[in-house]
């Protein structure tokens, strides 16, 4: 068992990888850039005292609010201000130079293989199928991957709907080329 385990998980997770970043297209297709990049980073960087996530409006203040009574004696939810934006961003001080690229690479590529050694390991359990099923077993496996990871952010934190798009369909392609390398390479 050990076996396909190791060599699904490297190739598999190598061929994900790659389909996810080097063939598919579009990652920095769904984001947007700042009119005044160096107004935002300034901002950003006078009102954001430590790296880490923020969100405006308030959520914190938020839920104070509500904990508390206003001044009539209600628990109230304060609406934010007209024309406040909603902000989910995180704040990282240092941008990214050429080691920190390598080192996400190197990460990234381990993180599918940890992925696909998954897959293989649940492949493996599952009842014997023919080639064609197991790819499908792979690929709704990169379905459930997409919509369990997209939907939420999407939900909670208004991601747009093509980046949600895009984060749904990313792992159920690269999923299903790795799941036909994988299919192959499992008896």
């Amino acid at each position: 068992m050990w076996k396909p385990l190791i060599k699904c998980s490297i190739v598999g997770g190598i061929v994900v990888f790659m389909i996810s970043w080097l063939v598919l297209p579009w990652h920095t297709a769904t984001l947007n850039t700042f009119e005044n990049e160096q107004a935002v980073v300034g901002a950003l960087l006078a009102n954001a005292p430590k790296d880490g996530i923020y969100v405006i409006p308030d959520m914190n203040k938020e839920a104070q609010t509500q904990a508390q009574p206003s001044d009539n004696g209600s628990y109230g939810n304060e609406e934010p201000a007209a024309g406040t934006p909603y902000v989910f961003a995180n704040i990282v001080r240092t941008a990214p130079g050429k080691e920190a690229m390598t080192k996400s690479i190197v990460i990234g590529v381990i993180s599918q293989m940890i992925g696909a050694f998954i897959v293989t390991f649940l492949l493996l359990k599952a009842k014997a199928m023919k080639y064609g099923k197991r790819v499908g077993f792979v690929t709704i496996l990169g379905l459930f991957l997409g919509l369990m990871s997209a939907l939420p952010m999407w939900n909670w934190w208004a991601f747009p709907a093509g980046f949600t798009i895009v984060s749904i369909l990313d792992p159920l392609i690269a999923w299903f080329f790795g799941g036909l390398v994988i299919a192959k390479l499992v008896k």
